[in-house]
């Protein structure tokens, strides 16, 4: 069994039988700022619903601070089986519609989060899924990666004394650095999705508009709710002909600007 040797004591590996794994997720919630120190860790144990009908429910879930990105995160023991146990959940989480009654319970585990902007998030981009797993022996990485699923390892040690050591090895999630968010072309010219709506700041005035530069100039656009998403729609002419992808950037003194991400 592996073995850590730290400030001259030995901490041995914990077996992961010899657990349960709410004794696990509660280690991760106790560690939860060291080990996404950029997140806001949520327990999100609620029905989500696959493509298939299956009903599974995650442990957490990782919201950005500024609600541009969130992740739905799997704890799970290295024993369990992968393609019987791990595989159906994750599959679950990755085709599931996520709603409003979604963002409401995350309001509700952490009333201090935005209901309003938790409400926009579910209507962006779904989340990104991460399986944590206490041992790093494990052969799922490939399998997930496949699946596109991240895999992270938060290997738990104890000492004689009882005091804890967690080696974490595998992929970590990192926040977008100054994107607020990405906006793709639609199928009608004058209007780009929004892949994190939460993001948006509010409009500049009564109006409704948002100014946005591109090019050294000042364009003009409106925030447009549809059935599945949010949009963003020119004021006047197809402003960002020739491009398929654009992020929008808040600069240091507030103002946005799109960067032109890829060419049509």
């Amino acid at each position: 069994m592996a073995r850590v040797l730290f400030d001259k004591v030995w901490f041995d590996a914990i077996r992961s039988q010899s657990w349960y794994e709410a004794d696990y997720e509660k280690i991760i919630i106790d560690h939860c700022m060291d080990l996404f120190p950029q997140w806001i860790l949520v327990p999100f144990k609620t029905d989500v619903v696959g493509e298939d009908g299956a009903t599974k429910r995650p442990d957490f879930a990782l919201v950005d601070y500024s609600y541009r990105e969130w992740w739905i995160v799997e704890v799970e023991m290295a024993h369990h089986d992968l393609v019987a146990h791990v595989m159906p959940q994750v599959d679950a989480f990755r085709t599931a519609t996520y709603e409003r009654r979604h963002a409401e319970y995350l309001h509700g585990k952490n009333p201090a989060l935005d209901l309003k902007r938790l409400a926009d998030m579910m209507l962006g981009l779904p989340p990104e899924i991460l399986v944590i797993v206490d041992r790093s022996d494990t052969d799922w990485r490939t399998a997930l990666r496949a699946r596109g699923v991240y895999l992270s390892t938060v290997e738990p040690f104890r000492d004689l004394a009882g005091r804890l050591l967690l080696r974490v090895n595998g992929y970590h999630p990192e926040p977008p650095v100054s994107v607020l968010t990405r906006c793709s072309r639609h199928a009608l010219r004058r209007l780009w999705r929004v892949h994190s709506p939460a993001a948006l700041p509010p409009p500049d005035g009564d109006d409704g508009i948002l100014e946005i530069e591109f090019e050294g100039g000042i364009t003009q656009w409106r925030r447009v709710q549809i059935a599945d998403g949010v949009m963003l729609c020119a004021s006047r002419g197809d402003i960002l002909a020739k491009w398929r992808a654009v992020d929008l950037v808040k600069g240091e003194d507030g103002s946005l600007k799109f960067k032109p991400v890829t060419k049509e």
